[in-house]
């Protein structure tokens, strides 16, 4: 993970975001579970090429 975040997004709440992979790659965009949802320890990562991708993640 390179860096990571709180994004307010009103009325006092927070939404959690984190970027991986290079800084030149091609952007993608990885969403997943409403409120209080997880993605334990990562291994979404693992579906996308790092070395060419700048992947964020909401």
């Amino acid at each position: 993970m390179r860096r990571s975040g709180l994004l307010p997004v009103g009325g006092g709440h927070t939404v959690y975001w984190e970027e991986s992979g290079t800084e030149a790659g091609v952007p993608a965009l990885y969403l997943h579970g409403g409120p209080g949802g997880t993605l334990g320890t990562g291994s979404y990562r693992r579906k996308f090429d790092l070395d060419t991708v700048r992947l964020g993640r909401v």
